[in-house]
């Protein structure tokens, strides 16, 4: 075993813990006390992976840095998230960071093991969706009974065969009932695992059993055992009860649910933003949109902007309106364009609200030209949705700062961030993002002083934040925060 470097752990366990959380792994309910006692390898007997690698793995960890050892002497984490994250739609970072921990533990004259072959079962369940891929149905369904002829347990091939029957061309009422009987089988199978919920629920749907498909879906979300298919319930409820006018307060209720269990789940939040909007709470949507886009999960995304676009448009934001149309046009084109036509018609509607104002619209490269972002902010009121990380409302003199920098007033936004930080440090928290895009442009402008009065109170902000973490991951991130914003200002200091 070659020695192992404290600092090489640390370095690497800060790399995984930060990929987690920009994934959105990281944002799991904390299992109970019970639960961490006996969890088993990777928490397999009481915990979802995710679970283990924030509440187990982490903390394991930083105790080994702590104490110098002794170390493992290998580290399987990567190849276990391998199989864990199998259908994950962006699984590559999160997999890297974990294989890069496990390299320092890897015995340096070791070999790398021969790659086993596939099984027979792998080898068919491979054929099926190759099959299925090339639009042969019926060579997909045949593979996918070789594949649970071989092993009735192989991961996914319960789900996959259920899917194949109620895709058929020419599927029947036997078809279907077939998929369901799988559908029930792969929850058994993977009960941690989400996408056979929600595909039951579609199916009974299929074959006309709404109330029994609603049924289902509820036990899930009132059930805590397996968080992942918790979630992914209330989602299925939300966007199911959507469709009518009189569940759509429940359908809220189950989005809101899903989107407070994973933070990071653009396809929950765009499912909140459509059910918002048809109950006309724009604002609330808006919001929802906006963050689903910060999001990185497979979704919608030129739906999204769409729906902001129209949202602008209606407050006379065309501008804004105008340029998230064309993302709106952007992303559709990604996905073959089907909605190119609406959205050209839509980009045109708004370039004539401009002209007619006498703005005349930017395009290309065009659109990042200064003055015409600057106006784009401008659009928008000072302070608009603004809330603190408690949901609320932000403070008017808060929102006093976004005012004096969009104004241009850089000594007097020095000045009422000082005031905050003598009044309310969370407040002055709560500035942080106006302080340091402040502080860039006062930079821009040639107001140095200014600049630099801004950026250490932004590291004070983070500093103080820094200090409320309640674990020692936590802490870690929130400290990079402040390695990020020190570089800057001592950067800039020596200029």
């Amino acid at each position: 075993m070659k020695p192992i470097d404290p600092e090489d752990v640390r370095a690497r366990l800060d790399t995984v813990v930060a990929t987690l959380k920009a994934t959105g792994a990281w944002d799991v309910e904390r299992p109970s006390d019970d639960k961490l006692v006996d969890a088993g390898p990777f928490g397999m007997h009481t915990l979802a992976f995710e679970q283990w690698l924030r509440y187990v793995f982490v903390p394991s960890v930083e105790a080994l840095i702590a104490s110098h050892g002794p170390w493992p002497t290998e580290s399987m984490v990567a190849a276990h998230a391998t199989r864990e994250w199998d259908g994950h739609p962006n699984p590559d970072d999160m997999l890297s960071a974990l294989a890069a921990f496990d390299a320092l533990f890897t015995p340096a004259s070791a070999p790398p093991p021969p790659e086993p072959p596939p099984s027979p079962a792998a080898e068919a369940y491979e054929r099926s969706r190759a099959a299925f891929a090339a639009g042969d149905h019926a060579a997909a369904l045949e593979a996918i009974r070789l594949a649970l002829g071989a092993d009735p347990k192989y991961p996914n091939a319960r789900n996959y065969a259920g899917w194949i029957l109620q895709h058929l061309p020419s599927r029947t009422a036997a078809d279907l009932d077939e998929a369901i009987t799988h559908y029930r089988a792969a929850m058994d199978v993977a009960p941690d695992d989400p996408v056979p919920l929600s595909n039951l629920c579609d199916a009974l749907v299929a074959a006309g059993r709404d109330a029994d498909a609603i049924a289902e879906a509820e036990r899930a979300a009132a059930s805590t055992h397996e968080w992942k298919r918790t979630v992914g319930a209330h989602n299925w409820l939300g966007w199911k009860l959507m469709e009518r006018p009189e569940t759509l307060d429940r359908a809220i209720e189950h989005l809101r649910q899903a989107v407070n269990w994973r933070w990071r789940w653009g396809v929950a939040r765009v499912n909140l933003g459509k059910a918002l909007e048809l109950a006309h709470r724009g604002d609330e949507m808006y919001e929802q949109l906006a963050s689903a886009l910060q999001c990185e999960d497979d979704f919608d995304r030129a739906f999204c902007h769409e729906r902001i676009a129209a949202y602008q448009a209606r407050h006379g934001w065309f501008r804004n309106a105008l340029g998230s149309m064309r993302a709106a046009r952007r992303e559709d084109d990604k996905r073959g364009g089907a909605r190119r036509g609406p959205y050209d018609e839509g980009i045109t509607w708004i370039e004539q609200q401009l002209r007619a104002a006498a703005i005349e619209p930017v395009s290309g490269e065009r659109e990042r030209e200064e003055a015409w972002m600057r106006a784009c902010e401008l659009e928008i009121p000072a302070g608009f949705l603004a809330k603190n990380e408690c949901g609320e409302p932000l403070a008017d003199d808060v929102v006093e700062v976004e005012r004096l920098v969009r104004a241009e007033r850089w000594a007097d936004a020095a000045a009422q961030l000082e005031k905050l930080r003598a009044s309310d440090y969370n407040k002055l928290f709560d500035a942080v993002g106006y302080a340091e895009a402040g502080a860039k442009r006062a930079r821009h402008a040639g107001q140095h002083a200014e600049a630099i009065a801004m950026m250490r109170l932004v590291v004070e902000a983070y500093r103080y934040y820094a200090s409320g973490a309640t674990s020692g991951g936590e802490g870690m991130a929130r400290m990079a925060d402040v390695d990020r914003v020190r570089a800057k200002l001592a950067a800039w200091e020596s200029e």
